[in-house]
């Protein structure tokens, strides 16, 4: 059995000095970002969470994983990494972690999957390492002298972290990732082969959304891969009110688009690895569903929608 959850809190209350639990509950309700989410978390108003494998990803991880390459020495483990934003406590965490070693696994055998989930509540972390002790996760107490070794999962003062069996959890603001000093989000917790968005920019504030992707560009890899899901609020009866409506909030084809290419004041700009190569991304639309006829109760909860299309999209970054 793994570590009981209140043996972790205590364990890092104690010994890291810059955080404690009390210290972070009011760094969550004061933090704009952070807040909703906090008391959301704390009055477990958390609808968004699936009690299952979201069968999103596990249609679609075959495609996410496959690679064209011709060089590939497929007797030697081949160590892929993937980010999952604004995580929560999502199972899809746990399958992707545990795919590397399952006999039903869509993975080669000679991939060893690397998970690596970003979180700011709390409490979503804590709830996540309780209900997956399989996982074996622990803290990670961060020092001076280990936030700058190269072996290092992430080199930031103003992320926590907890190591398991092929996962590690980030306890902290993504939106820091902008702030830090060299201001490169990669150099902070390294670059990924994929990315799984589900729910993540849907959920935040849409004028957040430009530096949501920065960050999220600056973290993939040249020729890697993002599975993004989001939702479109359509209204028949032109309730514009009810489209602006969030979370989640509403996201078309159009937007993200937009918002996966490079924009035309960073052409010129030194760090040419970052943007040019989006100039030439893919962008698939994979599949779209109508969700108030896939999940009838959902009319309760938008009656003023026609249709709440949820769209997965499949987007590589130009190698």
């Amino acid at each position: 059995m793994g570590e009981d959850v209140n043996t972790i809190s205590n364990n890092i209350s104690s010994n890291n000095n810059n955080t404690n639990n009390k210290d972070d509950d009011n760094c969550e309700t004061s933090n704009e970002n952070l807040k909703p989410w906090y008391q959301r978390w704390d009055s477990q108003r958390i609808g968004f969470h699936l009690k299952d494998v979201n069968p999103i990803i596990v249609k679609y991880l075959p495609e996410l994983l496959k690679t064209t390459s011709t060089t590939c020495n497929c007797k030697q483990i081949q160590h892929r990494r993937i980010f999952v934003p604004l995580c929560g406590k999502a199972i899809d965490m746990a399958y992707l972690a545990s795919s590397s070693s399952s006999s039903s696994s869509s993975l080669s055998p000679s991939v060893q999957l690397e998970v690596v989930g970003l979180e700011g509540i709390r409490v979503a972390l804590e709830e996540f390492i309780q209900e997956h002790p399989n996982l074996n996760i622990k803290p990670i107490i961060t020092t001076n002298n280990n936030a700058n070794d190269e072996n290092s999962t992430h080199r930031s003062k103003k992320l926590e972290q907890f190591v398991g069996d092929n996962i590690t959890l980030l306890k902290g603001d993504y939106f820091d990732l902008l702030e830090e000093e060299d201001s490169s989000s990669a150099s902070i917790i390294g670059r990924f082969d994929y990315i799984y968005d589900r729910g993540s920019m849907v959920a935040i504030e849409p004028q957040l959304r430009t530096s949501y992707v920065k960050i999220l560009k600056s973290l993939l890899k040249p020729g890697g891969k993002i599975i993004l899901v989001t939702l479109e609020r359509i209204s028949t009866s032109n309730n514009i009110e009810a489209t602006k409506k969030g979370p989640p909030y509403s996201i078309d084809e159009n937007n993200v688009r937009e918002m996966f290419s490079c924009d035309e004041h960073n052409n010129n700009n030194d760090n040419n690895d970052n943007n040019d190569n989006w100039i030439e991304s893919s962008i698939t639309l994979l599949e779209e569903t109508d969700q108030l006829v896939l999940v009838p109760e959902d009319k309760l909860r938008y009656p003023d929608l026609d249709q709440l299309l949820e769209a997965v999209y499949l987007i590589q970054r130009k190698k």
